[in-house]
């Protein structure tokens, strides 16, 4: 045992599977295996992690999302490769940070949970913050309202009250490590450069830091530094907040350092900065770290305790992305202004929760209805008006609040910090319950809690119609008996199938019986956009948060966007129109969902390839983010109407994507398939090698492939429990 496992109790790791990451070359692990110890009595347990995309990175670690698959929970882990910890000096700064951040315990730091180390890498498990960090908040929003600055601010006096307390610096206080819980609350984190004093009145003299928020006295080293150095950080933070960038920013670290040095910042003109906020930032940006006010003094500042001061309680989702309107209310409290028709139109515009994890079911409908197409457009002041054209949509493209550059498209990065777990995933599981729902459903437990997770899934949407009238729908109503009908139709052959009255067939089924069109990769990415999608022809698509679909041909040159459009005389939730554009020419409202397709399809066709190329080399396919890839055939699209994926949902141990041509796919995690047709009368079955088949029911039922028929089984009660919840 090395000796950071001294520090924490004494785990080990280990990984089941591993991926080589294509830009880094190193071994990025997709399942972590952590076994607990305990000396008392000899015995060990193993706990579970599996490992999704990474949150962020410094110079000898990487933070990754990871759940429990023993209790299911989100967290964030700390990977340190041991590669990193040769020298002794990494050895002591690693275990200096473990025995700081285990023992601080408050609401305005980001929680610790354990230590727990392998071969070849050290763990530090931490609590997720849903929200990101505050530095993609002022990526998006530019710069706060004084009102948001004084409600972070408090909290980050709260916090770094607590650690001076304490006798701990944190020596690297700024906007990437002051992370935002689900309730927008500042959380602290990342004490890598954190130190703790034996006494007050000692000096710290590491050069250490971020060179926008250093203090000076730390660059200079000559009379060492203490607990000023963060309230200097604190104020480029608070200047940072109310600018949009850091007072000493320069072109290079050199030239910020001299800044620093010197103390040359300016307030600019163009934003508007009360005096009161102004004078705390000078106070707590002097020179000398002496004459900086200590945390007390700069809570009791005329900026936050001054006579027309109110600080907001809380602050909404909506303000990752906009500026809160503020009002005073009947009891002399500055609350957020939803009364007026602009800002009700807005205010939904919260960031968009990612399918879960977990091993609950999500609908890619019922939950996402709320959550309007806004969101995906929240700077269409910057789009043109009229159609685009290739090149306005690339000019377009660079003005938009999410900076996507076309050019940059297979190098996109999916770095969105960690905000789509949902406050469910945080309640604990009634072991008894599960058990006895266990028993009921033959050890497919989570098929039940479709049921309630499903009542608003809907099933109207047939077919994408077209400029042809034969293709349109002439109601809502004929649409959704259609879709049901083939659900329906579907569960009612795989039922017969599995009654004792249905003899066994010898038939061989058709060969133009099996499926021929699926999902051969798909990327996770509902905590923003959408759900995007390759198909096995070629063509690629978006599911997007707002309950659009679109869908480019294999070719790359035409494409089609569903919506639901209401009509008179149509059900309440209308019926699914088509339109047909090129990518030369299309309606400027499309501009950034089109761009977001491409996208995907350029990210996803180059995880593809990469795939392929290390298959022919028997390696190992490699992502980036989570992404899921089945046997992929070269056959092109046929027809006017292009597939695409109409719905999905996501189960303990499945994702079932339903396709516009009324086929199901069962994408299980064990890396099998199951795919079905409208009919029903044959099953399409991918094994973990990638072999792909056809068989008939009756083949199946009888004994011939007992894998293939739990699958099914499988597959049936979630169509029974989809179909069900749909007619509630």
């Amino acid at each position: 045992m090395s000796a950071l496992a001294q520090v924490p109790p004494p785990t080990t790791a280990s990984s089941s599977t591993s991926r080589m990451s294509s830009s880094s070359k190193s071994v990025e692990l997709t399942e972590i295996t952590e076994v607990r110890r305990d000396p008392s009595n000899n015995t060990s347990t193993t706990h579970k992690y599996m490992k999704g995309k990474m949150l962020g990175k410094g110079g000898f670690a990487k933070v990754y999302w990871v759940q429990s698959l023993d209790t299911n929970k989100a967290y964030a882990i700390k990977i340190v490769p041991k590669a990193n910890l040769v020298k002794s000096r990494a050895r002591q700064k690693l275990q200096a940070e473990i025995k700081i951040h285990r023992v601080l315990k408050h609401r305005r730091i980001v929680e610790y949970k354990h230590f727990f180390e392998d071969r070849t890498n050290c763990y530090i498990l931490l609590e997720l913050c849903h929200n990101q960090s505050m530095n993609e908040l002022i990526k998006r929003r530019k710069r706060l309202t004084e009102p948001e600055v004084l409600y972070y601010m408090m909290q980050l006096i709260d916090g770094t009250t607590y650690m001076h307390n304490n006798n701990v610096i944190h020596r690297d206080l700024k906007l990437g490590n002051l992370f935002l819980d689900r309730n927008m609350g500042i959380k602290i984190g990342d004490l890598g450069l954190a130190t703790k004093l034996t006494h007050s009145n000692e000096r710290k003299r590491t050069i250490c830091g971020t060179p926008n928020y250093i203090a000076p006295e730390i660059i200079d080293g000559k009379g060492g530094h203490s607990f000023q150095v963060d309230i200097w950080s604190m104020g480029v933070i608070m200047y940072t907040l109310l600018v949009g960038k850091p007072p000493y920013e320069a072109k290079d670290v050199k030239s910020t350092y001299k800044r620093i040095l010197a103390n040359v910042y300016t307030f600019p003109d163009h934003v508007s900065i009360s005096e009161p906020a102004k004078n705390l930032i000078r106070s707590m940006l002097q020179s000398k770290p002496e004459l900086r006010p200590t945390l007390a003094e700069v809570q009791s500042h005329p900026f936050f305790t001054g006579p027309d001061v109110r600080i907001p309680i809380s602050l909404p989702q909506s303000s990752t992305l906009e500026a809160p309107r503020w009002r005073i209310n009947s009891r002399n409290e500055i609350v957020v202004d939803t009364s007026s028709k602009s800002k009700s139109s807005t205010s939904s515009r919260q960031p968009l929760r990612e399918k879960t994890n977990d091993a609950r079911p999500s609908s890619s409908s019922s939950k996402q209805a709320t959550k309007p197409s806004a969101a995906l457009d929240s700077n269409k002041e910057n789009v043109p008006t009229g159609r685009v054209t290739r090149s306005r949509a690339k000019a377009a493209a660079a003005e938009t609040g999410d900076k996507i550059e076309e050019k940059k498209s297979s190098k996109w990065a999916f770095k969105i910090y960690d905000d789509y777990i949902n406050s469910k995933e945080d309640k604990k599981k009634d072991k008894n319950v599960e058990k006895r729902k266990e028993e009921a459903t033959g050890g497919d437990a989570d098929v039940d809690e479709l049921t309630a997770k499903t009542a608003a899934f809907t099933l109207s949407g047939g077919g994408a119609s077209t400029a042809s009238s034969s293709s349109r729908r002439s109601s809502a109503g004929s649409v959704i008996d259609n879709d049901m009908f083939a659900l329906e139709t579907m569960h009612q052959r795989l039922s017969q199938s599995f009654s004792k009255s249905a003899p066994p067939s010898a038939e061989a089924p058709s060969p133009d019986e099996g499926a021929t069109k699926w999902v051969t990769r798909y990327v996770d990415y509902t905590s923003k956009y959408g759900l995007g999608f390759l198909l096995n022809d070629g063509s690629a698509g978006v599911y997007f948060n707002d309950s659009t679909k679109i869908v480019l041909d294999p070719e790359g040159k035409t494409f089609q966007y569903i919506e639901r459009k209401r009509t008179s005389g149509s059900e309440k939730r209308g019926e699914h129109v088509s339109e047909t554009h090129t990518l030369e020419e299309y309606p400027s409202t499309l501009q950034k969902k089109v761009i977001l397709l491409k996208h995907f399809r350029n990210y996803l066709s180059e995880q593809h390839k990469r795939s392929e190329e290390k298959e022919s080399k028997g390696k190992t396919a490699s992502s980036a983010v989570p992404v899921v890839e089945a046997k992929v055939s070269t056959e092109k699209g046929k027809g006017e109407n292009l597939v695409y994926l109409k719905k999905w949902v996501r189960t303990r141990h499945a994702i079932l994507f339903r396709l516009s041509n009324r086929s199901v796919q069962v994408v299980f995690f064990d890396h099998t398939e199951v795919l079905l047709s409208c009919e029903a009368r044959s099953v399409t079955y991918v094994d973990k090698e990638r072999n792909r088949k056809t068989y008939e029911l009756g083949e199946v039922m009888g004994g011939g492939r007992p894998d293939v028929k739990k699958r099914l089984k499988y597959t049936k009660d979630i169509l029974h429990q989809l179909i069900t919840g749909a007619k509630r």
